[in-house]
């Protein structure tokens, strides 16, 4: 991951701006305020060290609340109704259930292996 700079953020920032002004038809004025922040971006960059690091901290804080939630809804809503409808049509994909009654669970292949059929594998 890129460390975030200030002028990185400070560019940031006028994207955005310069976006909005675009997309929701704002004033002239905004725009103006958009190259004003290009150009203190790389100017006098250090501007905008206290709003990044709030910025940092406020994703920082997303990611540590959003990812197990996110992968939580995954696992209850994917995983594990797939598990319970496999269980109930007794379906074993992985070939993964322990048998008593077989020696080995080695699997012999189909084709003969010589030396042709490794040579050009892929």
């Amino acid at each position: 991951m890129m460390k975030s700079t200030n002028k990185n953020f400070g560019i940031l920032l006028a994207l955005i701006l310069t976006l909005s002004v675009y997309r929701f038809k704002l004033n002239s004025l905004f725009y103006f305020g958009s190259v004003f922040l290009l150009m203190l971006a790389f100017v006098r960059p250090i501007v905008f060290s206290k709003f990044n690091y709030f910025w940092i901290l406020i994703g920082e804080s997303l990611h540590k609340l959003m990812s197990p939630l996110i992968l939580t809804v995954i696992y209850f809503f994917l995983v594990f109704p797939i598990s319970v409808i496999m269980r109930l049509l007794k379906r074993n994909l992985l070939n993964i259930k322990f048998d008593k009654n077989i020696d080995s669970y080695w699997q012999d292949t189909v084709n003969e292996v010589t030396a042709d059929t490794i040579k050009n594998q892929f």
